[in-house]
C-alpha cells in the first residue's frame, strides 16, 4: 500500500463552508448558510438526542493521538509509556469504525471533511498535532483498517520528529492500514496565507459558537473565564480573516435564533465596532467578553431581562471564581467584571457615577439581541429590523454615536436583508457594500454570488411575507 495517496488534493470543507461560502468550492451543493458541524457518521447519535456521545469518539481520538505524540517526544517511540499510548490510539481508531479520514488544517480538525466541534482544550491539542503533521507534509491521515500497535508506534516516532521541526521522517514509509497526504497550500495555523480567508473566517466563527453553546449549558456555575476569552479570540480571528463571511455565518444560519447564537452576535458586534474606532486590543476584548457574558446571563429564548438586573447576577458569577495571575487576579478579569458592575442597578439613580462610553455600546448590543426575538410573537427580527429599532430609540435610549458606528459596521443594507436589484432580480445580502458605495452589497441570487454595481432596494419584511404567500 502506498503511503502517499494519488488522489487530487482538495481542501477540507465544513457544512458551513459548503453552504455559507459559495466561492470556496465549485460543487453543486445548495448554497444555504448553516452552522451544522457534525459528520454523517454522528447524525444518528444526534437524532437520538445524544450529541455528546456523537462527539466523544472524535474527541477521544484527538486525545490519544496527542498523548502518543507527547509520549514519544518525552521518552521514545519504543518506551513502555509510548507503547501504552499506542495501544490507546489503536482502541480509539477501532472505536471510530474505519475507514475514515482525519484532516488537521486551518486550525481545525475535520472528520471525513466535516468540521468537528472542539472545546478549548481539544483545540489546543489539535493545534499541536496540526503543527507536527504540517512539518511532516501530512495534513490528512486516512485509516483504512484498525491499526496494529507497531504501526501506531511508527506514527508516534514521526509525530515526535515533526514536533521538533521540519522533517522527512515519513518519506518513502509504508504503514499497513494507514495512508497520508499533503494538502497543497495548507498551513499549520488558521491564519496562514494558504488558507482561504472565507474558510478561516467560517471555521473560527463556528468553533466560537460551539464554545458558547458549552457555556450556555453551565448557566448556574461560576463564569468560565477561559472559555469566554476563547470565544472572543475566535471571533476576533474570524473577523480579521474576512469579516463579511464571519457576519454571514452568524446572520444567515438556519434553525432560528437560540440563545447562544444571539450572544455570539452581540459579542461579534461589539468587537467589530471597537476595532473600527481603534480601541486597544485589551479593551475591545474586555468589552466583547462582557457583552457575551451579559447576553448569556440575561437573554431568554424570547426577549430577556433588563440588562441592569442581568449585570447584577453576572457579577456574582464572575467573582465566584477568578483567574489568578502573578500579581493577584488577572487584569482582564478585573476589567471585564468592572464593566459589568458599571451596568448594574447599583450604578443607577442619583448616586450613580457617569457610565463609561463602552458600557453604552455593550447595552446597545444586548438590547438589539434582546429585541431580535420579541416575546408574544412567533417570528424573529432581521438585522435590518434591529437597526431600525436602534435608530428609533437613538438619543432617548441609545447613544447616537454608537448607533451610527453600528450602522457603519453593518452597512446601509445589512447582511441577511432581502433586496431587489435594478434588473428585477431578488436576492439576499451576504456581505455589506464597500464604504464608498454602501448601497451596492454582495448579493446571493440562487447559487450565484453577485457584486451589485447599482444601488439595490430593501424589501420590507411585510412585503416579503406577502410575496412568499
Amino acid at each position: 500500500m502506498s503511503a502517499k495517496r494519488p488522489t487530487q488534493p482538495t481542501a477540507p470543507a465544513t457544512r458551513a463552508t459548503q453552504k455559507a461560502a459559495p466561492a470556496t468550492r465549485s460543487s453543486s451543493v445548495a448554497v444555504t448558510p448553516s452552522t451544522e458541524t457534525l459528520s454523517e457518521r454522528q447524525l444518528d447519535a444526534q437524532a437520538a438526542g445524544d450529541e455528546s456521545a456523537a462527539l466523544l469518539p472524535a474527541w477521544t481520538f484527538v486525545n490519544h493521538l496527542h498523548m502518543l505524540m507527547k509520549a514519544a517526544l518525552l521518552h521514545d517511540a519504543q518506551h513502555s509509556v509510548a507503547q501504552h499510548a499506542a495501544l490507546g490510539l489503536c482502541k480509539a481508531v477501532a472505536a471510530m469504525s474505519p475507514p475514515f479520514t482525519v484532516q488537521f488544517v486551518a486550525g481545525g480538525v475535520f472528520l471525513d471533511r466535516t468540521l468537528v466541534p472542539l472545546d478549548f482544550n481539544h483545540f489546543e491539542r489539535g493545534l499541536l498535532l496540526t503543527i507536527a503533521l504540517n512539518r511532516l507534509n501530512a495534513h490528512e491521515l486516512s485509516f483504512e483498517t484498525p491499526l496494529d500497535v507497531g504501526v501506531a508506534q511508527r506514527l508516534a516516532q514521526a509525530l515526535a520528529a515533526g514536533s521538533r521541526g521540519p522533517t522527512e521522517d515519513l518519506k518513502g514509509v509504508e504503514l499497513q492500514g494507514l495512508t497520508w497526504r499533503e494538502i497543497p497550500h495548507a498551513q499549520s495555523g488558521i491564519d496562514a496565507e494558504g488558507v482561504d480567508p472565507e474558510v478561516a473566517a467560517i471555521a473560527h466563527t463556528v468553533l466560537g459558537l460551539s464554545v458558547v453553546e458549552q457555556i450556555a449549558e453551565e448557566k448556574d456555575g461560576p463564569w468560565p473565564w477561559t472559555k469566554g476569552l476563547a470565544v472572543v479570540r475566535r471571533l476576533e480571528k474570524g473577523l480579521a480573516a474576512k469579516d463579511g463571511a464571519a457576519m454571514r455565518v452568524v446572520e444567515l444560519a438556519p434553525d432560528g435564533w437560540p440563545l447562544p447564537r444571539r450572544a455570539l452576535a452581540a459579542c461579534q458586534l461589539v468587537l467589530q465596532v471597537l476595532t473600527r474606532v481603534g480601541a486597544s486590543p485589551s479593551n475591545r476584548r474586555a468589552a466583547a467578553h462582557a457583552a457575551l457574558a451579559l447576553a448569556l446571563q440575561g437573554l431568554g429564548e424570547r426577549d430577556g431581562i433588563d440588562p441592569a438586573h442581568a449585570a447584577d447576577a453576572l457579577v456574582a458569577r464572575m467573582t465566584r471564581e477568578t483567574v489568578q495571575a502573578r500579581s493577584g487576579i488577572a487584569p482582564q478579569c478585573l476589567l471585564v467584571t468592572t464593566l459589568v458592575h458599571l451596568m448594574g442597578t447599583s450604578m443607577r439613580g442619583q448616586d450613580s457615577i457617569a457610565s463609561l462610553s463602552v458600557t453604552e455600546l455593550i447595552a446597545l448590543a444586548y438590547e438589539m439581541e434582546r429585541a431580535r426575538c420579541p416575546s408574544g410573537v412567533a417570528f424573529d427580527l432581521t438585522r435590518a429590523d434591529l437597526l431600525a429599532h436602534a435608530v428609533q430609540l437613538e438619543g432617548s435610549r441609545f447613544s447616537p454615536e454608537w448607533v451610527r458606528a453600528v450602522i457603519k459596521i453593518c452597512g446601509a443594507v445589512p447582511v441577511g436583508a432581502t433586496v431587489l436589484l435594478q434588473d428585477g432580480r431578488v436576492g439576499v445580502v451576504i456581505e455589506p457594500g464597500p464604504a464608498w458605495n454602501p448601497w451596492c452589497p454582495v448579493v446571493l441570487i440562487g447559487r450565484d454570488r453577485v457584486a451589485t454595481k447599482a444601488p439595490v432596494m430593501l424589501i420590507p419584511p411585510n412585503k416579503l411575507q406577502r410575496a412568499k404567500s
